[in-house]
C-alpha cells in the first residue's frame, strides 16, 4: 500500500466484511445481538470510509472562511 486513503480502505472493507458475517450469522442462528453487532459495524465502516471526505469538505471551508 502506497497511499494512507489505502489503509483506510482496507480497515473499511475488513469491518464491512466482519459486518456481513456477523449479521448472517444473527439471521441463521436467529441471534438480535448478532444483528445488532453487524448493524453497527457497518454504520462504522462507513463513518470510517466517510472521513477523508468530511477533512477534504471541512479544509475547504475553513479555506473559503479564511479568505474573506
Amino acid at each position: 500500500m502506497k497511499h494512507p486513503i489505502q489503509f483506510i480502505m482496507f480497515g473499511t472493507g475488513g469491518c464491512i466484511a466482519t459486518a456481513v458475517v456477523l449479521f448472517l450469522s444473527g439471521i441463521f442462528a436467529e441471534k438480535p445481538t448478532l444483528k445488532t453487532v453487524g448493524c453497527w459495524l457497518a454504520i462504522g465502516a462507513f463513518a470510517v470510509a466517510s472521513l477523508p471526505l468530511l477533512t477534504v469538505l471541512v479544509m475547504s471551508l475553513v479555506e473559503k472562511l479564511r479568505r474573506k
